[in-house]
């Protein structure tokens, strides 16, 4: 049963070690890239905050009418 034991612990390390990717190391790759501006991001803050805005107009209406 320990030779077993042994033999599945082993076989589930190697499996492991298959589905790790290459190491490489970082002092390769050249000129940081510096962050840019995220523009569609951008864009969908605006249009969330564009239907937030419309929403809290149509609720005032609605309030002031009832």
């Amino acid at each position: 049963m320990k030779a077993v034991w042994q033999g599945w612990w082993r076989r589930g390390r190697v499996v492991a070690r298959s589905l790790q990717g290459p190491v490489r190391s970082p002092a390769g790759l050249g000129e940081p890239r510096f962050r840019t501006f995220d523009e569609p991001l951008a864009w969908v803050i605006v249009a969330l905050l564009t239907i937030g805005l419309v929403m809290v107009y149509s609720a005032s209406i609605a309030y002031a009418d009832a």
